[in-house]
């Protein structure tokens, strides 16, 4: 890029930033809809072109009342001779290297009365305001736009009443208006969709990821661990979506979702909203009469762990600064950062996958081993021919710190890449990396639970020890869709990987549907839990405060095989 197209000076590229102040709104759950951003205005590897864009009307911003000082219509004869003249600009689209500036974001950003706008005076000063921030004065001639002191030109072209500025991999679209530009300070009412009867509570009832069909099987599991996917539609054009205990504020259109920094275009109809967050990825969410969630109702409450929200003690121990953990002629596979207390993640890290086979891969990282601990950890990232990705993944360490574990200083990854079009043939690639974050000379031993009062060992044969540590009952389990859950902690003895599992459950005699699938990794050890619904207890007339008594048959598996190795039929009671 040439030296003077480096920016479109500060204001511009201030405004261009602010494009992405709605991830303020994004409260504590960082869920972002697909990993793998193949939708939303990073997708396109190139963004199109000014005259690609949609066409954009005045109705973008409001009519505002008269201000006190009206833009001037003529210049004086010191004034620019050619080029714009005088008078009030808004914004209408554009492009910010790959971020698309279209009608549907310029409407989103509006619904929340914020607005992008220019305004040239006769004198050849002017201002720019950048939605909702505070105006940052210009100075303009017929060629180019800069800062009061010239620096950083932005050169301009008109077309009729169109303005384009054009610096490089940035492009902003003005159109000349009639209107009065807002006064200085003065905050722009919200616009609200066209079709508010779409206001209203909507639950997951269907749809598709990858080849997978989401059933009502499905979801109905998922709310038999206490986990909700919902959408709230408000009539203002806002609301908010959970997605397994994740909640994000969003911004709604007439065919867009705005959320944490995406924007997603959805369809409507008979009382369905269906929006593909990727292109191998749909989500259908049905009208529902039942009263509608509070924000935060939900939140979280698919793993209400003792450990939960707990950071790791000496952050500023962290020594890594980057390492290549795959590199053959298939993958190039580089762990950049370790992160801490960043938006929704707090303890993860961020990887890069560079695709260098002619068929479209599935990068993912089968487990995790933190400090010796098996931990959720989710990057699942799809790769088309020559192409280069790069995302974030959380490790779920709480419990090892709750537990008096130590920082993580070890973390073993078990990386696979497969076939994305034949995820069960033979993976393109399978092996283990090691990442030290404080240096490999601070690498401490392997994480041990040590007993603790109240621990209940159910199971301690020759593949697990299984210790119950804590039971829960969630904040709601006096609803239909309350729960309750029992933690344990497994060590598996083998060197198998192994599968725990059962599906019914004995609580005070009553029998309820209960969910238990973990797998640990071999000679590992990890925190695991089994929920259940708390409705058939209620029904059975069993108080929230009797509970004390459970039974259930747990199976070991070898996850490799499904072949059942052991059954335990475990009976227990807790204070």
């Amino acid at each position: 890029m040439e030296k003077n197209h480096k920016t479109t000076i500060k204001l511009i590229a201030a405004l261009t930033a602010s494009l992405i102040m709605l991830s303020a709104l994004a409260a504590c759950t960082g869920w972002k809809l697909n990993t793998d951003h193949t939708s939303g205005p990073e997708a396109t590897e190139e963004a199109p072109a000014p005259t690609e864009l949609p066409a954009a009307t005045d109705e973008a911003v409001p009519t505002q009342a008269p201000t006190d000082e009206p833009a001037p219509t003529e210049a004086p004869t010191d004034a620019p001779s050619a080029g714009a003249s005088p008078g009030y600009y808004k914004l209408i689209g554009g492009k910010d290297g790959g971020q698309t500036i279209d009608e549907s974001l310029i409407k989103a950003m509006a619904a929340l009365g914020l607005y992008a706008y220019m305004v040239l005076e006769a004198d050849g000063s002017g201002k720019i305001v950048a939605f909702g921030e505070d105006p940052e004065p210009v100075k303009w001639d017929d060629k180019q736009i800069s800062d009061p002191d010239g620096k950083d030109p932005a050169p301009y072209t008109m077309d009729g009443d169109t303005l384009t500025i054009n610096a490089g991999e940035t492009v902003l679209i003005f159109r000349k208006s009639d209107e009065q530009p807002p006064k200085t300070g003065e905050v722009m009412p919200p616009q609200t969709p066209e079709h508010t009867e779409r206001a209203g509570y909507y639950v997951l009832s269907g749809g598709k990821e990858m080849d997978t069909v989401i059933t009502q099987e499905m979801i109905d599991g998922l709310l038999l661990m206490g986990t909700h996917v919902f959408v709230v539609l408000e009539p203002s054009g806002t609301g908010f979506i959970n997605f397994m205990g994740n909640e994000n504020e969003l911004v709604w259109t007439d065919d867009s979702f705005y959320i944490s920094e995406e924007l997603y275009k959805y369809s409507y109809e008979n009382d369905k909203i269906t929006f593909s967050p990727a292109e191998s990825i749909e989500y259908i969410f049905t009208r529902s009469s039942e009263e509608t969630p509070e924000r935060g109702q939900y939140t979280e409450t698919s793993d209400p762990g003792p450990g939960e929200d707990l950071l790791p003690a000496h952050p500023e121990d962290i020594t890594f600064a980057g390492q290549t953990l795959v590199d053959n002629e298939n993958v190039l596979i580089t762990a950049n950062r370790i992160i801490v207390d960043e938006g929704f993640i707090p303890y993860g890290m961020e990887f890069t996958v560079t695709n260098r086979t002619g068929k479209t891969i599935l990068a993912t990282v089968e487990h995790a081993l933190v400090n010796g601990v098996d931990v959720d950890c989710m990057l699942f990232l799809t790769l088309e021919p020559g192409a280069t990705e790069s995302d974030s993944t959380y490790f779920d360490i709480q419990d090892i710190l709750a537990c008096g574990g130590d920082d993580p200083s070890e973390i073993e990854l078990i990386i696979k890449v497969s076939d994305y079009e034949d995820v069960f043939a033979d993976p393109i690639y399978l092996g283990t990396s090691t990442v030290y974050p404080m240096g490999e000379d601070k690498a401490g031993p392997k994480f041990e639970r040590s007993t603790q009062a109240g621990d209940k060992v159910i199971v301690d044969n020759e593949f697990v020890t299984v210790t119950v540590y804590d039971f829960t009952v969630d904040d709601y389990a006096s609803v239909d869709l309350g729960s309750a859950a029992l933690f344990m902690y497994v060590v598996n003895k083998t060197d198998k990987e192994l599968l725990l599992s059962f599906d019914t459950i004995e609580v005070n005699g009553v029998k309820a549907e209960s969910y238990l699938w973990e797998s640990i990794y071999p000679g590992t050890s990890r925190f695991i839990f089994a929920s259940w619904r708390t409705q058939e207890l209620y029904s059975a007339g069993v108080k929230e405060e009797d509970i004390n008594s459970f039974s259930f048959s747990l199976e070991m598996m070898d996850r490799d095989s499904f072949n059942v190795i052991k059954t335990e039929n475990v009976s227990f009671t807790l204070k």
